[in-house]
């Protein structure tokens, strides 16, 4: 039984891993997701990770949970609609990649349903299927010509109009009489839920339903910003401890921007070098001597500021790399810590179970009778023959 609000990253990850197709399946996890909103960046900052991890054929799955975690999350939790919109590029194109057609049919579904819906951008929603026809083609006939590409992609299940789409949802909603928020079949067959009463479109409108509960733009920039970082981090391999000392004391010793001497001497350029409207009004009243020695003097003075703005984009460089290396190595050290935790409560439980051993057999052993407290049943009776009595 799932325990709404109680947030576990090996949880979320188990759930993530044991996670298929099925609708059981995904209803489960997106009931769970949603119970812990509360922690919608570090679930889908996981829900991607895992994504990225899984095999080809599990990468559906993956599309169909953030589906009904966004759809049934745009009352309760639509902070989930937001958060989710910078991994999905990527997690369409990887999906779309998948030669498959009902996998990249049931793709092409989640878009028509998403316009229908209104819950993303039309904008967004034309991004992501552009990215899915390109991911088609180059899957499929990745060293053909564009005019080979473009046939792969009009046989794709991408090579459709949402314009042309929506008019024929809206005409046979308008001529069946389908109540809002009816449940719909993806190509798989596979009934989604849709809790939200939310009306289907009846007209060409793209535009999202706008909540007062969604997180704002800033917020999700920086989300986008550190989901970036990680996935900088993810594909830096972790370096030694040594070799993180010796670029620390690279920096702090060759470092451009402590060359105070330097730094002084570009301070002290005379006012022509720094200000074009000064050495032009040096240059009208100069001799031609006068003018080469001006020209020459800026010269020098560009060249040496050419030199430092390199050495400072050098350090830049350097100071990215080591920012990466340390967040890498932060990384590699909590995922030991986890594992020592991880150790440390396995044999918590080793010890509680063998402590609890160790009471039974005392309880059991204690529970026997006393042999010294019973009866002399040997009493007399005569002594057993000895072995020369018995073979002599």
């Amino acid at each position: 039984m799932d325990q709404p609000g109680r947030y576990s990253e090996m949880e979320a990850v188990k759930r993530l891993q044991d996670l298929d197709n099925s609708q059981s399946s995904v209803e489960s996890t997106s009931t769970w997701f949603l119970s812990v909103k509360e922690m919608a960046k570090e679930v889908v900052k996981l829900w991607f990770k895992e994504f990225r991890r899984a095999p080809p054929k599990k990468k559906i799955a993956f599309l169909h949970l953030a589906n009904d975690v966004i759809q049934n999350g745009v009352v309760i939790a639509p902070q989930y609609c937001k958060l989710f919109e910078p991994v999905l590029p990527t997690a369409f194109k990887e999906t779309a990649k998948v030669q498959k057609h009902s996998v990249r049919a049931a793709v092409a579904h989640l878009l028509i349903v998403w316009a229908a819906r209104r819950i993303y951008s039309k904008s967004f929603l034309r991004q992501l299927r552009f990215i899915c026809q390109r991911a088609v083609a180059e899957a499929d006939t990745p060293d053909a010509s564009e005019e080979t590409k473009r046939n792969i992609i009009a046989a794709s299940p991408f090579a459709f109009s949402f314009t042309a789409v929506l008019l024929n949802t809206n005409n046979s909603t308008a001529g069946a009489g389908t109540p809002n928020g009816a449940s719909i079949k993806g190509s798989n067959g596979r009934r989604k839920r849709h809790h939200s009463s939310k009306p289907m479109m009846h007209s060409m409108s793209f535009a999202p339903n706008n909540t007062n509960q969604e997180p704002p733009l800033n917020s999700i920039s920086a989300f986008r910003e550190e989901l970036a970082r990680e996935l900088e981090t993810e594909a830096m391999p972790p370096p030694q401890t040594s070799e993180l000392i010796e670029l620390l004391e690279t920096l702090q010793h060759s470092a451009a921007s402590a060359d105070a001497a330097t730094r002084r001497a570009i301070a002290q350029f005379p006012p022509e070098v720094s200000d074009s409207s000064k050495a032009l009004e040096l240059m009208e009243d100069a001799t031609e001597a006068e003018r080469i020695a001006l020209a020459s003097r800026i010269s020098i003075c560009s060249e040496q500021l050419g030199r430092y703005n390199e050495q400072l984009e050098e350090e830049s460089s350097r100071r990215s790399q080591l920012s990466l290396k340390l967040r890498a190595y932060q990384m590699q050290l909590r995922e030991r810590v986890k594992e020592a935790e991880a150790e440390v409560e396995m044999l918590k439980k080793n010890l509680e179970h063998g402590q609890t051993l160790e009471k039974e057999l005392i309880n059991h052993m204690s529970s026997l009778p006393d042999l010294n407290l019973l009866p002399d049943m040997t009493a007399g009776l005569d002594p057993l023959p000895t072995v020369g009595d018995l073979f002599g």
